[in-house]
Parts: structure tokens; C-alpha cells; sequence
């Protein structure tokens, strides 16, 4: 048994891995893994009950206004990482990976994002009393949601098609050859709000020490500069006098995908 989820824990690690996913999550992800493939529970499944852990999660730091509960609610949190640690790995070893399953863990995660940073401002909100804190918990669920339309914008065939260059961040991607110091220190602060965003990576701690005002502001900070960044980029490109549009055909397979009332299981 010992020997098989160590190869499932080697399995799943990736080339970027944070410290806190490949050093605590990814291990016991592995031992759940374990036993999970052996059962017919599918990964979409996994996916779903994913998220309603993370709803739980966002539930408790609301009724338990506490350190207690705000510890709590970063344990469940966990728990619902691990999960999406599993599904993906549990599609890999099934053999059954797909671009829609991809899709559906994509939007749970995004999911997750509004049920936390709501519960975390409401949590605030409800201690405080400062109705500001509210007000920028809309801004910064205004500023996600934005955020997530312009990464699914950018992500599309037809935008691909005709700036093949720039990803999801709207900006170009970079040659390794390139290696100036405002590249460096450009490079560094992406990492930093990678991991920001990632804060399934740093939440315990910030319930260890009761910071959760420090998450709130870095957060939505973050996505505030990411849709600012990635939007400006999006007009400057397509607003620009010598953009001309050109035709575009959907290859068959996406045609087939897009059209209403087409649905498939991941």
C-alpha cells in the first residue's frame, strides 16, 4: 500500500509546484487517491463535492466569527484542496482526461473564489461594522468575476487565432533569452501574485495568525492589477487604427461544442 501511494504521490507533482501543494497536499491527496480508484466514484464527482466543501468553508468563517472558526474554515478549506488535488489525478490514472473535465475544474475553481472572497467580506463586515469593507468585498467580486471573462476571452480559438503570442494574461510571452533586470523584477512580481491568487497555498497561515484583513486587501489588490493589466491590453491591441478583422471559421469539433442545447459530460 506504502509503495503504491508513493508512486500515485510521484504521479502527481508538477515542474511549478508550490511548497505548501507538493510538501502537505499532494501527499495525502495520493492516500486518498488510493482508495478512491478502487470505488465507481468519478472524478467529476470529486470536482462537484469539491466545491461543496468550499462552500462549507465559506459558510463557517460567516456563523463562526471567531479564531476558532476562522481555523476551522481554513482545515475545510484544505480539505476541499485536496479533493481538487484528486480529481484531475484520479481522470490521469482512469485514463479519462478531457478538455471539458479541464473546463469543469476550471469554473469550480472560480466558484470557490466568489464563495470565499464573499464570506471573507461579509466575515468583516459582520465584525467591523465598516460598511467600506463591504463595499470593496462587491469591488473585488466585480474585479474576479472581470477578471475570469477576460481569461475565457483571451483563451478562445478566435483571439488565439489572431494574437497567437499572448496568453491568458493578455501579455506576450517571453523568449528565455530575455534576462534584463526590469524582466527580473516584472517576472518576480507575477510570481508573487500567482501565489497570491493561489491562496489555497497560504490560508492556514493566515488563519493561524488572524490576518484575514491581509488576504482580503492582497487579493483583491491582485486581481484589481491583473484586470487592469490584461484589459488595457485587450483595447490596445483591438482598438488599435491598423487592426483590421478578418474572417474566422470555428474548426468542426468547437462548432459542434458551441451549439445550444449541446452537452456533454466531462
Amino acid at each position: 500500500m506504502l509503495r503504491e501511494v508513493v508512486e500515485l504521490y510521484k504521479a502527481s507533482l508538477k515542474p511549478r509546484d508550490n511548497f505548501w501543494t507538493e510538501v502537505m497536499s499532494r501527499p495525502i491527496a495520493a492516500l486518498l487517491l488510493f482508495f478512491l480508484h478502487r470505488t465507481r466514484i468519478t472524478p467529476n464527482q470529486v470536482t462537484f463535492l469539491s466545491l461543496l466543501v468550499a462552500a462549507g468553508s465559506a459558510a463557517t468563517l460567516v456563523l463562526w466569527r471567531t479564531w476558532p472558526g476562522l481555523l476551522v474554515a481554513a482545515i475545510v478549506l484544505q480539505l476541499s484542496y485536496l479533493l481538487d488535488c484528486v480529481d484531475g489525478q484520479l481522470a490521469r490514472l482512469r485514463g479519462i482526461t478531457s478538455p471539458l473535465g479541464h473546463q469543469l475544474d476550471f469554473l469550480m475553481d472560480e466558484l470557490k473564489a466568489f464563495f470565499m472572497l464573499a464570506a471573507v467580506s461579509t466575515r468583516l463586515f459582520l465584525i467591523h461594522g465598516s460598511v467600506e469593507l463591504l463595499l470593496l468585498g462587491c469591488w473585488g467580486l466585480v474585479m474576479v468575476a472581470s477578471g475570469i471573462s477576460i481569461t475565457t476571452f483571451v483563451r478562445r480559438q478566435e483571439y488565439l487565432a489572431v494574437f497567437p503570442a499572448h496568453g491568458a494574461g493578455g501579455s506576450p510571452a517571453t523568449g528565455e533569452g530575455k534576462r534584463s533586470l526590469p524582466h527580473l523584477a516584472l517576472s518576480c512580481v507575477e510570481r508573487f501574485a500567482r501565489f497570491l491568487i493561489h491562496y489555497p497555498s497560504y490560508f492556514f497561515y493566515i488563519a493561524v495568525f488572524d490576518r484575514l484583513e491581509l488576504f482580503f486587501y492582497l487579493y483583491i489588490g491582485v486581481h484589481t492589477a491583473y484586470l487592469g493589466r490584461a484589459f488595457s491590453g485587450i483595447v490596445l491591441r483591438l482598438a488599435h487604427p491598423g487592426y483590421v478583422p478578418r474572417p474566422f471559421v470555428l474548426p468542426e469539433a468547437a462548432r459542434v461544442a458551441e451549439e445550444p442545447g449541446r452537452f456533454e459530460r466531462a
